[in-house]
């Protein structure tokens, strides 16, 4: 996702190169990320996941703030702790 301009290119990336092990975690991250606002809470510097196309957070707290501040009464947060190895199902 390094260098995308945005997560239809990494989508659009994906479709023309066809499915590989590795590139296909940037695919499933820019798919769930055009369709949802994601917080990324790591220990990876903010820069870093800026340039990935996602908006970092330094702990759980802050990922959640600030998603109650931008959702409507009784709007649904997801966490998922082990996200790397976890495809989100709606």
């Amino acid at each position: 996702m390094e260098g995308m301009p945005s997560h239809a290119a990494v989508m659009e990336r994906f479709q023309r190169e066809g499915f590989r092990v590795g590139p296909h975690k940037a695919f499933q991250i820019a798919r769930d990320a055009s369709r949802v606002r994601v917080l990324w809470v790591s220990e990876m510097s903010p820069d870093f996941v800026r340039r990935l196309l996602l908006m970092p957070c330094h702990h759980l707290d802050e990922a959640l703030s600030l998603a109650r501040g931008a959702l409507s009464p009784g709007a649904r947060i997801g966490v998922m702790p082990a996200a790397n190895s976890t495809i989100p199902v709606r």
